[in-house]
C-alpha cells in the first residue's frame, strides 16, 4: 500500500560547506505539486555492430536533481528564497522578553521584562495561544508597562514569550562572486524513505499575486543527487547517521515544525511606480532568476563538480484596470522610475510587510485587453541594474525570524 501525498515532509537548512549535506533548519510547508526530478545524463552505444539494432548499450552520466516547490507566500519561508536569488541579508533583530504578570482576556496592557519599540507588532505567547498586537509606547523602568492598540484573546502567564519583529534587507553584493554564492540542503521524508540533497541552488522564484486568494511562491533549483538516510554522514564526527541515533527522534534528524505564521493574502497588495500608488492592479507575476550552470566534471565523481548561478535577472507581468489613457500614462512615463511592490498584513494576522522593488525598472510592453467585461491592460517590466554596479531588485521583509537568512 503506497502512503498518502499530505503526509509528506520537506525541510531545508543553509551549508557553511558547499555541498555538504546539512540536518534540517527550517520545516517548508509547501503545496501540493511540490517535485524533485532527477536527471541522469544517458550515455549511449551507438557503434557499428554488424547488426540491426541501434542502441548497443545504455549506461548513467552525471547525476542531479531539480527541484520545483509551490507554497502559500508564509512570511517566514520567503526570507530563505530571498536569500538564496538575491544575496546577502542585513538583519535587525526585534526585543524578545517575557509576561512579568498574568494578563487575560480583554486585556489592553502587558507586563514585560523588557520595552518593545512604540507602534512594533507583538508575538504573544505560543503554541495554541499564540497571538498578535500593536504596542503603544511603553512606559516604567523594568517591568515596563506596554499599552495594546487591540484586546487580548488569550490568557498568558508569567514567563510567557513576547516577541517584536526583526527586519530584513536583501541586496544583491556586486563585491561577492557567484562562485562563492550560497548553497543549501534539502531533506523531504515522503513514507517511501528519507532522503537528503546537498549543494542546491535556486535559481528561480515566482511571486504571483492576484486578488482571489494567498500570494503564490514556487522555488525552483537544482542540487546534487539524493543520498539515503542510511548513508547521509554526520559533519561533527563523520559516521553514518543512523535513524535511530540517540536524541533524534524522526527520521535524518528532521524534527517537523510547521510554521505559525499566516500566508500573505493578495488583496494586501499595493505597487508604486513613478512615485505614484495605483489604485488599479489586478495581478502581477515576479520572476526573480539565475541561469545554472551545472558542470560535471571527469573527477570520479557521478554527481557535479560545481553549480554556478549566474547573474540575477528579474521580470514581471502587470495587470491592471484600463478607464483612460491616463492609466497607460503611468506607466509608459514611468520609464526607469522605481516598481515598489508591498504586502502589508493586518496585525492581528501577524502584522508582516514584504517589499519587493526594482530600483529602475524598464516597462518594455503594454496591451490593451477587451476579452473581460471591462477593459484590462497588461504590462511588462524588468529590473536594470543601476548606475555604478547597483542592484537591479532589492526586498525588505519585517517578520519574527530574529536572524538572518
Amino acid at each position: 500500500m503506497s502512503v498518502l501525498s499530505r503526509m509528506a515532509k520537506l525541510a531545508l537548512a543553509a551549508e557553511t560547506t558547499p555541498a555538504l549535506y546539512t540536518l534540517p533548519q527550517f520545516t517548508v510547508v509547501f503545496s501540493s505539486g511540490a517535485r524533485y526530478r532527477n536527471i541522469i545524463t544517458p550515455l549511449r552505444d551507438t557503434a557499428l555492430r554488424g547488426a540491426d539494432t541501434w542502441l548497443e548499450d545504455l549506461q548513467q552520466g552525471p547525476w542531479w536533481t531539480q527541484w520545483t516547490v509551490p507554497s502559500d507566500c508564509y512570511p517566514d519561508l520567503i526570507g530563505w528564497y530571498l536569500r538564496a536569488l538575491i544575496g546577502p541579508d542585513t538583519c535587525v533583530p526585534g526585543v524578545t522578553t517575557t509576561f512579568t504578570a498574568q494578563s487575560g482576556p480583554g486585556q489592553t496592557t502587558v507586563y514585560l521584562t523588557a520595552a518593545p519599540p512604540a507602534g512594533a507588532v507583538l508575538m504573544l505567547g505560543a503554541g495554541d495561544t499564540l497571538e498578535y498586537a500593536q504596542a503603544g509606547t511603553p512606559a516604567g523602568a523594568g517591568p515596563y508597562t506596554v499599552p495594546l492598540t487591540t484586546q487580548l484573546y488569550y490568557q498568558h502567564d508569567v514567563g510567557d514569550p513576547v516577541v517584536s519583529q526583526a527586519s530584513h534587507s536583501f541586496a544583491q553584493n556586486p563585491d561577492t562572486p557567484t562562485a562563492g554564492w550560497p548553497s543549501w540542503s534539502l531533506t523531504m521524508d515522503d513514507g517511501t524513505g528519507p532522503l537528503g540533497w546537498a549543494g542546491v541552488m535556486f535559481g528561480s522564484l515566482v511571486v504571483t499575486i492576484t486578488d482571489d486568494g494567498y500570494v503564490k511562491l514556487v522555488a525552483s533549483g537544482n542540487g546534487y543527487p539524493p543520498v539515503p538516510n542510511d548513508y547521509i554522514l554526520d559533519q561533527d564526527d563523520g559516521p553514518i547517521l543512523d535513524q535511530n541515533t540517540a536524541g533524534i527522534g524522526d527520521p535524518i534528524g528532521f524534527a517537523y515544525a510547521a510554521t505559525a505564521a499566516q500566508p500573505l493574502m493578495g488583496w494586501q497588495w499595493t505597487i508604486t511606480t513613478g512615485s505614484a500608488p495605483s489604485t488599479r492592479g489586478l495581478s502581477m507575476s515576479l520572476d526573480l532568476h539565475r541561469d545554472l550552470k551545472i558542470t560535471p566534471c571527469v573527477n570520479g565523481q557521478q554527481a557535479p563538480a560545481v553549480i554556478y548561478p549566474g547573474p540575477l535577472m528579474a521580470d514581471g507581468a502587470y495587470k491592471a484596470i484600463f478607464e483612460d489613457q491616463s492609466d497607460l500614462e503611468q506607466f509608459t512615463g514611468a520609464l526607469q522610475s522605481p516598481a515598489v511592490h508591498t504586502l502589508t498584513q493586518p496585525v492581528l494576522a501577524g502584522g508582516c510587510v514584504l517589499a519587493l522593488t526594482m530600483p529602475r525598472s524598464g516597462w518594455w510592453d503594454g496591451e490593451a485587453d477587451q476579452g473581460e467585461a471591462y477593459l484590462e491592460a497588461t504590462f511588462r517590466l524588468s529590473g536594470i541594474a543601476q548606475p555604478y554596479a547597483g542592484p537591479a531588485f532589492s526586498a525588505t521583509l519585517t517578520n519574527f525570524w530574529q536572524t538572518a537568512y
